[in-house]
């Protein structure tokens, strides 16, 4: 079974780490060499997830409604993909924070079940790690940097998505964003209280985590200088 901050977890959380800085440092060295490199990385992270949709289609199982791709992650994916393909400035004003913030927590706290490597586990490991890698590395390359009013635009994008989940969730009995009850692992979720005063709280904490990445991402770490 899958075993939370086990040294395959933080194996795998410092290979995204080095692979993202690594790739921004070295595209930041070689500039020109940027587009190539996030069009390859788009590139993979489309193929892993259409093959990753053809296994949920051959299953027995109907993935309607409990297993669409409407999770923040699945979103974020799906952002980072036109990012890295087509250099999307407004895309990146969002996907910048909701991966970097949510994505990474769902690395950190992931809600995986079987085997550490059966395929659904490394299925999203890889994918949830190349989203963050690939952030990083547009990021400190300085490929694109978010927008002055980006973190304001990303969230209220975030609580305009939550809130059509939250009626889609109450029209077909899913949890998507986890809007209804908390993962059953454990999370983040677990400290901000119960049913509903864990979604204020972690709009709140989402809200300081956005302000946070603003100020990295508009150069006010030495990484980013």
């Amino acid at each position: 079974m899958f075993e939370l901050f086990s040294v395959f977890h933080i194996a795998i959380l410092i290979g995204i780490a080095i692979s993202g800085i690594g790739l921004g440092c070295l595209l930041r060295k070689y500039p020109q060499k940027s587009r190539t490199a996030f069009r390859l990385v788009g590139s993979c992270i489309l193929a892993l997830e259409l093959l990753w949709y053809a296994h949920v289609l051959s299953q027995p199982w109907s993935p309607w409604p409990g297993a669409l791709p409407l999770h923040l992650c699945d979103i974020s994916l799906w952002l980072t993909v036109v990012v890295c393909l087509k250099k999307w400035q407004g895309g990146f004003d969002v996907v910048y924070y909701w991966g970097l913030a949510g994505t990474t927590m769902a690395l950190l706290t992931p809600d995986v079940q079987g085997a550490s490597l059966n395929y659904p586990t490394i299925q999203f490991f890889i994918s949830h790690g190349l989203v963050v890698a690939a952030l990083l590395s547009i990021a400190i390359s300085s490929w694109l940097r978010p927008g002055m009013k980006s973190a304001i635009t990303a969230f209220l994008w975030l609580n305009g998505y939550a809130a059509l989940l939250a009626a889609f969730n109450a029209a077909t009995g899913t949890n998507y964003m986890f809007l209804m009850e908390k993962p059953y692992g454990t999370s983040p979720l677990d400290w901000f209280g119960p049913w509903p005063w864990y979604l204020v709280v972690a709009d709140i904490v989402g809200a300081g985590m956005f302000w946070g990445l603003w100020r990295i991402g508009k150069n006010k770490l030495p990484m980013f200088n």
